[in-house]
């Protein structure tokens, strides 16, 4: 068995990271779902008039939700790269792992509603984002290309 070296560059380290959030986000309809509610979330967010803490806030929920589900992914191809065959203690380790994007997203939703349960805010928000052509177009555009993108943009591939 060949061992993977360390990067001996900072951008090579980089690279790779990139090429494992791609990945993942090319294989894994879960985060690509969160990536498209982040955008409408932050699209929400500056019609609603958030201040710099709120979206201090938003920010930190949003990535600690992005992050459980590629460390999940991550668990869960390790797993399934250790063990070909079904077994209780991978079944186990893949649960209690899809168990943490569900926990972030819980208390994701929490945030969210500390930061957006105002009626008359939302209603502000709602109608500045559906009478500004531009954040109109931009709104639609994330919907329609959103919903593609979840259901048909994952991988065809088995790279």
């Amino acid at each position: 068995m060949r061992l993977m070296r360390k990067n001996k560059s900072v951008w090579r380290s980089f690279g790779h990271a990139f090429e494992g959030f791609w990945y993942a986000l090319r294989h894994e309809r879960n985060l690509r779902f969160h990536s498209v509610i982040t955008l409408l979330i932050i699209l929400f967010g500056w019609g609603y008039g958030l201040e710099r803490h709120e979206w201090g806030m938003l920010v930190l929920a949003i990535l600690f939700v992005l992050l459980s589900e590629l460390v999940n992914s991550a668990v869960e191809y390790a797993v399934d790269t250790a063990s070909m065959e079904w077994s209780k203690t991978a079944k186990a380790a893949k649960d209690a792992a899809a168990a943490v994007p569900l926990m972030a997203a819980v208390g994701a939703i929490v945030v969210g509603c500390v930061l957006f349960l105002d009626p008359p805010r939302i209603w502000a928000a709602l109608v500045k984002l559906f009478t500004t052509p531009a954040s109109f177009l931009i709104g639609a555009v994330l919907v329609i290309g959103g919903t593609v993108f979840i259901i048909k943009g994952g991988a065809k591939d088995d790279d």
